[in-house]
């Protein structure tokens, strides 16, 4: 699994933090290949994060596995 690093999102770093746009973060608390700590990382790196929501005990496919919490963290971050 040498597939699943950082190299490349630590390589953007500079451009992530230029990005002002709204963003959210919604990360898996059990994601095996993606750690909590990224998410934070993100939320630190870029300006226009407006909100960093840890889903518990969600892993990597979190999206489809628990859509009605998703899809709701969406939709409030889309409302405003």
């Amino acid at each position: 699994l040498a597939a699943f690093d950082n190299v490349q999102t630590v390589r953007l770093e500079s451009r992530l933090r230029t990005l002002q746009v709204p963003t959210l973060i919604v990360w898996g608390t059990d994601d095996i290949y993606f750690p909590v700590k990224w998410s934070r990382w993100l939320a630190d790196t870029i300006p226009g994060t407006r909100r960093r929501v840890e889903l518990e005990r969600a892993r990597i496919f979190f999206p489809e596995e628990r859509s009605a919490e998703f899809n709701r963290e969406l939709r409030a971050h889309w409302s405003v």
